[in-house]
């Protein structure tokens, strides 16, 4: 089923005004802030929303890609480095460590 055209107008409303209460989005959308919290709880709105939200990360996630391949065309060197990193060109990094601990065998015959 379907979500109605007031159920996708709150989520509409809901993903361009992410801050906005209950009470806030009924006032803007001429509905009770207990109807939007009723609706909000529903599995199929739920769905929705969650698809929604990840596609506009999806989205997010092209833009930002596209602006890292902007900036290191430009010359930039820290997009540059990190395009390279995030590639496995990296440095090794080195760690050292100072373990100190007191091993106890006990061998039973």
């Amino acid at each position: 089923m379907a979500l109605t055209a007031k159920r996708l107008e709150l989520l509409e409303a809901m993903l361009a005004h992410p801050n906005l209460s209950d009470v806030k989005l009924g006032v803007l959308l001429n509905l009770n802030n207990k109807t939007v919290g009723k609706w909000r709880k529903e599995a199929e709105f739920q769905a929705e929303l969650k698809a929604r939200l990840q596609q506009q990360w999806k989205d997010a996630e092209r833009l930002a890609q596209k602006k890292m391949i902007e900036l290191a065309n430009d010359g930039n060197f820290n997009a540059n480095k990190y395009i390279l990193d995030s590639l496995g060109y990296a440095p090794t990094q080195r760690i050292e460590a100072d373990i100190n601990s007191d091993i106890v065998i006990n061998i039973d015959e």
